[in-house]
């Protein structure tokens, strides 16, 4: 299976063998590594490619990042920050906010900064090019070994004002056009796709962070 996941990842990234083993060396970020391939079938054949590291980041979290637990906007300007949020599977959720800052442009660096900070905070993989990073676990939590559930990208827009899935991929999620992200846990097995939009929706709700 392992090597059958690998042919499919080189097709996808259009590298040779010696090519893909070594941008998978350069990519390490820390402790030891894997590559792991999921596709999640959503009743209308949608294939995702996940490319996983082993090793969740441990380091403090930065000074003048503001958390929330549980959510809350009490107090937080969103014209001022940039909103992260991670909605668990279980429908509870994790409020991080970082100041608007020009070393914070696309959705890939807020996450870096916020989560790549925490404990136990992501794990990931950079595959650079088209694929560039792609996450597998957030907060201790990793997408289902069965393909129950994966962490999907939501971006909300400074123009629509509503909360949408991401159009690209995290590398290149520009936080000018999305200010605030969320991170959710997108179910798909035994479930409509539909339906699971409109949960995620409400539990999104219409601003960029839930009201009390």
């Amino acid at each position: 299976i392992s090597s059958i996941l690998t042919v499919t990842a080189m097709a996808l990234t259009g590298m040779n063998r010696s090519d893909f083993k070594a941008r998978r060396q350069r990519a390490s970020c820390c402790g030891s590594r894997c590559a792991k391939f999921a596709c999640l079938t959503l009743g209308i054949g949608m294939c995702f490619i996940n490319g996983f590291q082993s090793g969740a980041l441990k380091v403090a979290a930065p000074k003048g990042v503001v958390v929330a637990r549980p959510a809350a906007a009490e107090g937080i300007n969103v014209d001022e920050v940039h909103v992260l949020r991670v909605i668990k599977v279980d429908g509870t959720e994790v409020v991080f906010t970082a100041p608007v800052s020009s070393k914070l442009t696309t959705a890939w660096e807020l996450t870096d900064e916020l989560l790549g900070k925490e404990e136990d905070g992501m794990e990931f993989d950079d595959y650079g090019g088209e694929l560039g990073h792609m996450v597998q676990s957030l907060l201790g939590e990793r997408n289902a070994e069965d393909g129950s559930w994966f962490w999907a990208l939501f971006v909300y827009g400074s123009f629509t004002q509503e909360w949408l899935r991401a159009p690209s991929r995290v590398d290149s999620t520009d936080l000018d056009t999305f200010p605030h992200i969320a991170w959710v846990a997108f179910r798909t097995a035994a479930v409509d796709r539909r339906e699971e939009n409109e949960r995620v929706m409400k539990l999104l709700g219409p601003k960029p962070m839930k009201e009390s």
